[in-house]
């Protein structure tokens, strides 16, 4: 059941930063956008895309709320299928 809810576009994980888990009209899980932390996401791309480091990139991402943690953050965000729209 998994494999099949995942390979139609359906999440079921825990929601990746700027996402909330939700339930569609049958019950079944989705992502929905989340308003606040959305334009956080889409600054630590366009700084990416503007040339800005990696480091200066997370430095910004903090100031403006980014609440993931770890060394790896960053990358994690930049490699995450949910964000390039395979999901």
């Amino acid at each position: 059941g998994m494999h099949t809810a995942l390979e139609s576009g359906r999440y079921l994980h825990q929601a990746p930063f700027g996402y909330r888990n939700s339930r569609d009209n049958e019950n079944k899980p989705l992502l929905i956008v989340d308003p606040e932390k959305a334009p956080v996401v889409i600054g630590i791309f366009n700084d990416i895309a503007s040339g800005f480091t990696l480091s200066e990139t997370f430095k910004r991402a903090r100031a403006k709320g980014l609440t993931v943690k770890g060394n790896s953050a960053l990358n994690r965000i930049l490699t995450n299928p949910v964000y390039m729209g395979y999901i």
